[in-house]
């Protein structure tokens, strides 16, 4: 990481992204700048989109790119998908299905004459007649794992040859063309300030870094498909084959994607910490969607918050204490949900936003030499020096 001295890592988790959009804002504004980014899922698109556009352009790029993502509210609430990030390829879905049904090995163990022998023996007995809703409810299931046709259409649905329901940005090189209007992939490859992609390598069990620098030996380069391999998100999102390797996102191991800061960690000197998620806050879910989307975020927010957690620790037992500076931004996430739409955006800007000033206010206020509310602090790229210039 050569002369890198103040990194910020940007966690996964999905819709609450806005937040993410308004604190690089008021970083932006107070001009506090970074030199690594180290990034996972949602987080790394943040990443590569601000550092592919001069300062004057990031954040509206930013805005552009995620109101893409997100429905507008009035769809949202009838059909609760961001349809045009999640792209289900019918056609080969089709070819799939007709490809095992063509299978004769599905058709096997379809007809079990015993099991149904002993399913009629048992509620032949007067004994065992429904004597509730639930209980007729559990001989109604019960009987369906014993129809033929039930379970053939079973196997159709749930043993074709599909890891998730759709696509990020579709099958292939699909997206490339949107994706190129906000990344700059050359570009990443030439700006001095490095960031750091994490995705799991479900092939070889291991989480692989990609980064914006040529470096084989230890990260691969950041892509379209690293990106997308690294927010395939399991059970929602078919897994993305690099190389050989099937990927699924890095947020299911490492959220906040600290395992490269902890191997050069005696170069920086300041860590600035953006969790998009806190368990604190999640709500009971109250329907159908609401439960499923809680089943992938709440277990990302307690990764998240513990690998904080451990990375403070790591600092302070490695004698790192009175070298680094670890930064969280704080904000109040209670009234944001994990909802696609437009207002859970425009809400998160507003949220990270207030936040991040905050945050931003406390540390100047806390650290020696920084200015409070007003302030700005820039860095000298060429000498790496901080220096503190009195907003007007």
């Amino acid at each position: 990481m050569g002369k890198s001295k103040r990194a910020i890592a940007l966690s996964g988790g999905g819709p609450p992204v806005g937040t993410q959009v308004g604190a690089l804002k008021a970083l932006d504004e107070f001009g506090i700048e970074f030199d690594v980014f180290s990034t996972d899922c949602i987080g790394s698109w943040t990443a590569c989109i601000f550092n592919s556009h001069p300062p004057h352009k990031r954040i509206e790029k930013l805005e552009e790119f995620y109101k893409l993502c997100f429905v507008k509210d009035d769809i949202f609430e009838g059909f609760s998908v961001p349809v045009d990030i999640f792209v289900t390829d019918y056609f080969e879905e089709l070819r799939l299905m007709l490809a095992k049904a063509a299978d004769l090995s599905i058709y096997q163990d379809l007809f079990l004459p015993h099991r149904i022998y002993e399913y009629m023996q048992h509620y032949l007995n007067p004994a065992n007649f429904p004597k509730s809703t639930v209980d007729l409810s559990l001989m109604w299931t019960k009987g369906l794992s014993l129809n033929p046709f039930c379970r053939l259409l079973f196997k159709l649905m749930y043993r074709t040859e599909k890891s998730g329901r759709s696509w990020l940005l579709g099958p292939g090189d699909h997206g490339a063309d949107i994706v190129d209007n906000y990344i700059d992939f050359d570009r990443l490859m030439r700006i001095q300030e490095r960031i750091y992609v994490n995705a799991y390598n479900l092939t070889q069990k291991r989480i692989d870094l990609f980064t914006n620098r040529l470096n084989p030996e230890t990260c691969k380069t950041i892509t379209l498909d690293a990106l997308k391999a690294n927010s395939s998100i399991l059970g929602y999102l078919q897994n993305r084959e690099i190389d050989g390797d099937k990927y699924c996102e890095g947020s299911v191991v490492d959220t906040v994607n600290f395992k490269h800061l902890k191997e050069h960690i005696h170069d920086l000197e300041e860590v600035w910490v953006l969790n998009i998620l806190d368990y604190k806050t999640v709500r009971p879910p109250r329907n159908q969607l609401e439960a499923d989307l809680l089943g992938v975020e709440l277990p990302f927010t307690t990764i998240a918050h513990d690998d904080v957690k451990l990375f403070e620790c790591y600092v302070k037992q490695n004698g790192y204490a009175n070298k680094i500076k670890v930064v969280r931004i704080d904000m109040s996430y209670k009234d944001l949900d994990f909802f696609w739409k437009w207002s859970t955006l425009e809400k998160g800007i507003e949220i990270g936003y207030q936040g991040a000033v905050k945050t931003i206010n406390d540390y100047f206020l806390n650290t020696p030499g920084r200015r409070t509310r007003g302030g700005r602090i820039t860095t000298n790229r060429r000498t790496n020096k901080k220096k503190v210039a009195v907003a007007a």
